[in-house]
């Protein structure tokens, strides 16, 4: 049985099998002749592995777990290098004292043992062996082992096939732990200290073999080819070497492999340099995505709150309700007139001059602009992000002043100097996004409506507020409100409004303020008795009614005085005219002629005023009643009036050109106050119940200018042309009315 086992082993690599009862080689299996001259095989007849201090660890394993224990590669009794595959036999229900029939070894038969004792039974003697000897729980002996040895060339040439990682460009160890005790055997004491380990097969190219080199004494089966257990820690001269450890059946092996032009090849560096490239390259676009991305993102949401963003991207309808906001409306003064003397592009540059300077002052107050139309914008607080109407309102009114601060000290492109209106109101609100194209997000309800109609019955350079919003400014404390009186307001009716002149600082309540700001200096307040009032759907026309005007009733510059005047929207303000101290003038206009700016420009003998009403049918009353006084232009005084797409120059001669007093009715209500000589004045005690427009031939009893020496004319406000300057040049100027304001 033992041969057939051996003849059908893989490759011929077991040599013998060995029966080994108590532990004592008795026999093996090929075995020739009578003594170790007739096989070498023989010297390993008498060997006692209980007694092998070198394997009693592997011997002790074998019989403490009863399986299958491999021992080696190692040096063989017998010569050259082999693996012993040791197996446990144990036969249950024997007695303690059970021999089996064993005859004791009686090593004087053995010579080469130099021994003449008799063994009886396992030599157990200063071992570990004892409790194994016999189970008591199972009734269990020990009878012995069984050995294979199997020849590690053999194994390695043609099991293994390590040659085939040298052939394939690899060099490659195969190692296995060695004990301190084999070191000492080996005479190597220098490698006692720390981990070592015995090569049992390399490449060529790791360490070359002689010719004549024997595995143990035995030869190789190719020359050159030999393998002898002689040398220590081969793997260390492996360059970066990938490593696996081998753990079959006790026997604890670790092959080392290394390329042998290295394991980076040639192509690494520049596929590497290439990777690093093309890495930065996709880094810096997916940087430059997400740039581009936020940029978009931040554009949006500075259209559409962020809020409103998310639920549009799920395709749904936003709306929102807020109990009270704070709406502020601005435009900017005689805006049309101004715009018509510009470029186009000079238009644009100087509005984004003037809105990068307001969106930055609403960026630091923390409002949300709706929109902008033309010279118009449209800001709210309390929206879209929630808080106290109080505190909302506060932030509002100081927009508002950082406005008039900002506007009355700016140049804007072209060394253009502009004046505002600001109008604010609070109330509820709906903000909603309405529909698909372009979609914005804007407020409706009627305090929009209403902060419109504060900024359109304002005034240049001041903050108009509703009681509503005045009512939230005291909550906040800290400003400076002047009540302007009752005015008719179009749509409401009359309507108490008030002006904010300023603030306080104001380190506590909703909306603390470290400054005070002041723009009381900017601008005087017009009188309520020079309130223009606005359009207002459904009035009526007013009665036509006539005067005698007079001497003392109107009075024209005195050529060459150079004195001048405006009167801006709505309402004339009072200047004193140093030059003309006594000049009055009171005229009839229609009542729904809500927008005029007059001009003068005194130059010479001549002087102008640009009227611009903004309604045509009144205008055209104005221009037929003036018409109507008969008028022929002698070069002294000369009106301009340019009425949406209705141009006229309506000279003014002067008083030396009637010889007798011309009057005439004017149509509607009275609007009190042109001068041309720079003096508006309502007289309180002679207040104009019906009006017509007189001129006298004589100068002396039209103008009694005071002792005192004419003062320089003031500037014209910007925007507004001369109408003399048009007179002469013989050229209707244009006057657009201003945008419609969102309802």
């Amino acid at each position: 049985m033992a041969m057939e086992m051996i003849r059908i082993s893989n490759a011929g690599s077991v040599l013998t099998l060995s029966l080994i009862p108590n532990g004592i080689i008795y026999t093996m299996v090929p075995l020739a002749g009578t003594g170790p001259k007739d096989d070498p095989n023989w010297r390993a007849i008498g060997k006692d592995w209980l007694q092998d201090n070198f394997n009693q660890d592997k011997v002790l394993q074998s019989i403490s777990t009863r399986n299958l224990t491999i021992i080696g590669p190692y040096n063989l009794t017998q010569g050259g290098i082999g693996l012993v595959a040791m197996l446990t036999i144990n036969i249950v229900g024997s007695g303690p004292n059970a021999t089996f029939d064993v005859p004791p070894m009686n090593y004087s038969k053995l010579p080469w043992t130099n021994s003449n004792r008799i063994q009886y039974g396992p030599n157990v003697t200063n071992t570990p062996f004892g409790p194994y000897m016999y189970d008591e729980k199972t009734n269990t002996k020990w009878w012995g082992l069984t050995t294979v040895l199997i020849s590690w060339d053999i194994l390695r040439e043609e099991v293994t096939r390590l040659e085939e990682l040298e052939k394939n460009g690899y060099n490659y160890v195969l190692a296995r732990p060695v004990a301190k005790k084999e070191l000492t055997k080996a005479n190597r004491t220098d490698l006692l200290n720390g981990t070592h380990q015995l090569a049992v097969a390399w490449s060529d190219s790791v360490q070359m073999v002689g010719p004549n080199v024997t595995n143990n004494g035995a030869p190789p089966r190719v020359r050159g080819k030999a393998r002898p257990l002689i040398y220590y820690d081969l793997h260390t001269r492996l360059v970066d070497p990938v490593s696996i450890d081998i753990i079959v059946e006790g026997a604890q092996l670790a092959l080392y492999v290394s390329l042998t032009g290295g394991w980076t090849p040639s192509w690494k560096r520049p596929m590497v340099a290439v990777t690093v490239v093309l890495s930065l390259l996709l880094s810096l676009l997916l940087f430059l995505v997400l740039v581009n991305r936020r940029q978009h993102m931040r554009l949006l949401h500075a259209m559409i709150p962020k809020k409103v963003v998310s639920t549009l991207r799920r395709g749904k309808i936003f709306t929102e309700s807020f109990e009270v906001v704070t709406v502020l409306f601005s435009d900017i003064v005689a805006y049309t007139t101004m715009s018509a003397q510009m470029k186009p592009i000079e238009v644009v540059q100087m509005l984004d001059e003037l809105y990068q300077e307001f969106d930055n002052l609403a960026e630091k107050h923390r409002l949300f602009k709706l929109d902008t139309i033309g010279d118009a914008i449209m800001l709210v607080g309390g929206a879209p992000d929630r808080e106290g109407a109080a505190a909302a309102a506060a932030r509002v009114a100081q927009m508002g002043l950082d406005m008039i601060l900002v506007t009355s000290t700016k140049v804007l492109a072209g060394g253009h100097v502009v004046k505002i209106r600001v109008g604010i109101h609070s109330g509820p609100a709906v903000a909603a996004v309405v529909g698909r194209k372009a979609p914005k997000y804007t407020l409706f309800g009627d305090t929009v409506n209403t902060a419109s109609r504060m900024e359109s019955n304002g005034s240049p350079m001041r903050i108009h507020i509703s009681r509503v919003t005045a009512d939230l400014l005291e909550q906040a404390r800290g400003f400076n409100i002047e009540p302007r009186g009752e005015i008719p307001i179009k749509g409401k009716g009359l309507m108490s409004t008030y002006w904010v002149t300023g603030t306080q600082r104001c380190e506590t309540g909703p909306c603390p303020r470290t400054n005070s700001i002041d723009i009381s200096h900017l601008t005087s307040p017009p009188p309520a008795a020079t309130k223009i009032p606005e359009n207002v759907e459904g009035e009526k026309t007013a009665t036509h009614h006539a005067s005698t005007l007079g001497p003392s009733s109107i009075s024209a510059a005195v050529p060459g005085s150079g004195a001048g005047a405006a009167i801006g929207h709505h309402h004339a303000p009072s200047l004193p005219s140093p030059s003309i101290g006594r000049s009055r003038v009171s005229s009839c206009l229609p009542s729904n002629l809500n927008h005029m700016v007059l001009s003068p420009s005194l130059d010479g003998n001549e002087g102008g005023a640009n009227l611009r009403p903004s309604n045509t049918t009144a205008s055209r009353d104005f221009m037929s009643t003036m018409r109507g006084v008969g008028l022929a232009h002698s070069g002294s005084i000369g009106v301009s009036l340019d009425i949406q797409g209705t141009s006229a120059n309506m000279p003014i001669p002067s008083p030396s050109a009637f010889g007798t007093t011309t009057a005439t009715t004017i149509t509607t209500a009275t609007i009190t106050a042109i001068s041309a000589a720079a003096s508006v004045q309502p007289d309180p005690a002679n207040p104009p119940a019906s009006t017509t427009i007189a001129t006298t031939a004589s100068p002396s009893a039209a103008v009694e200018p005071e002792e005192q020496k004419p003062a320089p004319p003031p500037p014209a406000p910007f925007g507004v042309a001369s109408a003399s300057a048009a007179h002469r040049n013989g050229s209707n100027m244009e006057t657009r009315a201003p945008p419609e304001l969102p309802k």
